[in-house]
């Protein structure tokens, strides 16, 4: 009896150990759920708005795109969400079986006692344990009844009461667990035929762009907009360089000119030194003039697209400091940096973006992550390299 309580309870503490440890893995998992659930709600109403507002062509199609990225994600993550949940299910089952075959033993040994107690007429002990086995005494006076057995009984009564407890706990686990797992599944389902759906519409979406010259008009009208708003966004970033510098220097001379010590001048990076390809992959557009396959025609593309799996990490080209972590039209969530000598870089369609305006960064340190946001072909990095407001081929800049 005692090898078999020893073995039971090892048992126990391995589910234990193990559940303890899936259910922790289901915690993580449920918080990393409910993150992409608000961002997709917030990029479905985006997407509504869009259709209902009849905004430009590229911008819908790029919401569209993400909406059918954001989807396929989520259900990966309620799979395994669905694949945690039923490995903690088989934990607690295998914990409930234990439980019950453990109860089941330690209440034969306390029928035995009883019954022992009874044969050598220890009246008196043998009718407390039995109220307490039976559970007929009142709860406050339960621990007034145990203080006048052994402690060998008394280890028995707390045994099973805990053994009771942990029992009832388990199988509220179990239930709730269980209902988590048929309302993921219904959700599951849900979105399954929403993906579906989703993909007719882009396809319908991207059908009657061919087809459509007028949209083809205004999505190209669209195209040329964004450009022209990046190459404006640079020049203004290298008039407000030249403006601190100036700033900078006059300071400068009139310290020189009181006689006192000038203030510290901080020195612009030089745009010299190591550099290294900001992610790999295959090149998708290339710089300058290119057919653009959906809108076909010939368009000037100011930087390189480079395509990549979502997630995968951006570097920084060259060392140099942060000077723009914002949304840029087209191009997503971006971050443009200052290399010195009228040299910047661009990286757009980036998610999980790990720098902050005014960061020093070193070449190839890593500073967000590739996405589909605001992209009509997938995840990918938008790469602009700019010499003042002149735009230069990105891949030979990088061979220098």
């Amino acid at each position: 009896m005692v090898k078999r309580y020893i073995i039971v309870l090892l048992l126990f503490c391995a589910w234990g150990y193990a559940n303890k440890s899936t259910d922790a893995q289901l915690r993580e998992q449920r918080r990393a759920l409910k993150s992409i659930e608000s961002n997709l709600a917030t990029q479905r109403r985006q997407l509504r708005e869009v259709v209902s507002e009849e905004k430009g062509v590229i911008n819908t199609l790029a919401l569209i795109n993400n909406n059918l990225a954001g989807t396929r994600e989520y259900l990966v993550q309620i799979t395994q969400t669905e694949t945690l949940l039923l490995k903690s299910l088989k934990h607690t089952n295998k914990e409930i079986d234990s439980l019950e075959v453990n109860l089941r033993e330690q209440n034969q040994a306390m029928q035995n006692r009883i019954k022992e107690l009874y044969i050598k007429g220890r009246y008196g002990e043998w009718e407390v344990l039995l109220n307490l086995l039976q559970e007929k005494s009142p709860p406050q006076r339960q621990w007034e009844q145990v203080r006048f057995l052994i402690d060998a009984d008394q280890k028995m009564v707390r045994h099973i009461s805990e053994a009771k407890l942990v029992l009832e706990q388990r199988q509220k686990e179990l239930s709730t667990k269980t209902h988590e797992l048929t309302a993921l599944r219904k959700v599951k389902s849900a979105e399954e035929e929403g993906l579906s759906a989703q993909h007719k519409n882009q396809q319908a979406a991207l059908a009657t762009l061919r087809e459509s010259k007028s949209l083809q008009e205004k999505a190209l009208r669209e195209y040329e907009r964004n450009q022209k708003v990046m190459l404006a966004l640079i020049k203004k970033l290298e008039e407000r360089k030249k403006k601190e510098e100036a700033e900078a220097k006059r300071r400068r001379e009139q310290a020189l000119a009181a006689k006192k010590k000038p203030p510290p001048v901080k020195v612009p990076p030089k745009a010299v030194g190591p550099k290294c390809v900001p992610v790999n992959g295959p090149i998708i557009s290339g710089f300058g003039m290119q057919e653009h396959k959906l809108l076909r025609t010939f368009t000037k593309n100011l930087g390189v697209e480079i395509q990549a799996a979502r997630g995968t990490s951006v570097k920084a080209a060259a060392a140099g400091t942060v000077v723009l972590v914002s949304r840029i039209e087209g191009r997503g969530p971006a971050v443009i940096i200052d290399h010195g000598n009228s040299y910047y870089s661009v990286y757009g369609h980036l998610q999980k973006i790990s720098v902050k305006e005014g960061q020093e960064l070193r070449h190839c340190q890593v500073l967000g992550e590739t996405s589909e946001v605001e992209s009509i072909n997938g995840p990918k990095l938008y790469f602009q390299v700019s010499e003042g407001t002149h735009t230069v081929d990105p891949m030979e800049w990088l061979k220098k």
